[in-house]
């Protein structure tokens, strides 16, 4: 059968490039899930429910490696595949069913996050699993995986509102057994909001300038950049006209398949499954510092399904698919558009010969990835409220005896050490620049010496 194909090619996809070193994210789940299990509920620094935290968890007893981890991801990403086309097989014939899950099979930006040790790509299946159920008509399941939605991400309100949207206008009559399901996973996710009013208030308080921008996006970049990213994936041009250019047919095929369900009132689920919460999130991204791409990886699908109900847009369709090819390509193909090289920072300042060595790092410890890949080299902080003091400068000064070789990594320091205080001080304590190291994310390493 086709679809059998497709979810090879699909897993083939997913399994590429999967040995890249953890990155920063990547690295503070991989260490906060090896915690012991009572404290997977204790995720105060992280804006996320515990469920994925849970099952890497478990997971991670098995196995440790880049590859291992991973997997679970990659298992989630495959499993979305089968249910694309299990959600399309609903509404549509074979042609467009196998049309969806060609192409979320292919989406770089949906193989990227099949391979991300982060809870997006849980709460991705989880929200078509969802909606399978909820066309099913089967509410007792579908109350059951809102649940688990609940405690996979805190967007599960976007879900539900692109789901009432599409009950109320398709459905009305399934409306009360709709919210009835809504209310009661909404009292089973009740004992979880003592620790979100703490992660909350640990994420407004703003942990400190510049970092937000970072993190999240304003609602006409927040705009732009979901139909980049749902196009091209991680990848990036320097040639901005080309840039949009290749972001033209996603963009086209859904105004184009949205304004036709509105308008003839034809598989007009899947365009408010998506459209709905889109527009929703660029509100919320003016009062929540959370709202990003990553996070609304879930409506990918959904606006696939939505594309793939309009026959007549064939020609787009081939042009997203080519444009998604050639994104891969390019993803598995240069370094800089993959993962930030941790490991191989790490292992360049384990492997480089004698001294008494110290790595420094513009923060309040050393970064997640450096404690994770780290054996023989200690790493300090430097920057224990986010910004470089007097108290910072007087116990690195304490760090330093001893030391003839300093590994002084840029990454954030323009954030959180504007001033390059730390840099200065080594300059006056005898150290000189000998060497300077850039790795791909990562930025440069600079080796000092007295």
């Amino acid at each position: 059968m086709k679809i059998f194909l497709i979810l090879i090619i699909g897993l083939v996809l997913r399994l590429i490039t999967l040995n890249q070193s953890f990155w920063l994210d990547e690295a503070a789940q991989v260490i906060e899930s090896s915690r012991p299990f009572f404290q997977q509920f204790d995720l105060t620094a992280d804006f996320h429910p515990p469920l994925y935290h849970l099952f890497l968890h478990f997971w991670l007893k098995m196995g440790r490696s880049e590859i291992w981890v991973r997997l679970l991801s990659v298992i989630l990403g495959f499993s979305c595949l089968w249910y694309v086309y299990k959600l399309a097989k609903l509404k549509f014939k074979e042609g467009p069913s196998l049309a969806a899950a060609l192409l979320l099979a292919v989406s770089a930006y949906h193989v990227y996050y099949s391979q991300e040790t982060r809870p997006y790509i849980l709460f991705s299946l989880l929200s078509l699993v969802s909606t399978y159920y909820l066309l099913k008509k089967k509410y007792a399941v579908f109350t059951a995986v809102l649940i688990a939605s609940w405690y996979s991400s805190y967007f599960t309100p976007l879900l539900l509102f692109g789901q009432g949207l599409a009950v109320f206008f398709q459905e009305k009559k399934e409306l009360r057994l709709f919210i009835r399901s809504a209310l009661i996973s909404l009292f089973f996710f009740l004992p979880w909001l003592p620790e979100l009013k703490k992660q909350l208030a640990v994420g407004f308080s703003g942990s400190f300038e510049g970092w937000q921008e970072i993190v999240s996006f304003g609602l006409l970049r927040n705009l732009g950049l979901t139909f980049a990213r749902f196009s091209l994936g991680r990848v990036s041009l320097d040639n901005n006209y080309l840039y949009f250019l290749l972001i033209v047919p996603l963009l086209a095929a859904s105004f184009w398949s949205g304004w036709v369900a509105i308008k003839k009132r034809r598989n007009l689920e899947f365009s408010l499954l998506f459209w709905g919460p889109f527009l929703l999130s660029l509100v919320l991204s003016y009062f929540l510092p959370v709202v990003a791409p990553q996070r609304l990886l879930f409506l990918l699908p959904f606006l696939y399904l939505s594309i793939v109900s309009e026959l007549n847009l064939k020609p787009l369709f081939y042009a997203i698919l080519l444009v998604s090819l050639a994104s891969l390509g390019a993803y598995y193909y240069f370094p800089r558009f993959q993962r930030e090289n941790w490991r191989e920072a790490v292992a360049f300042i384990e492997n480089d010969k004698g001294g008494n060595k110290l790595a420094v790092f513009a923060f309040p410890e050393p970064f997640a990835p450096y404690q994770w890949y780290f054996r023989k080299v200690p790493g300090i902080g430097a920057a224990g409220n986010f910004r470089v003091t007097e108290k910072d400068i007087a116990s690195l000064l304490m760090n330093l005896n001893g030391k003839n070789k300093i590994y002084y990594f840029d990454y954030l320091a323009e954030l959180t050490d504007p001033g390059k205080r730390l840099l200065g001080t080594l300059r006056k304590s005898n150290f000189r620049e000998r060497d300077i190291k850039n790795f791909e994310g990562v930025g440069f390493i600079r080796l000092y010496e007295n």
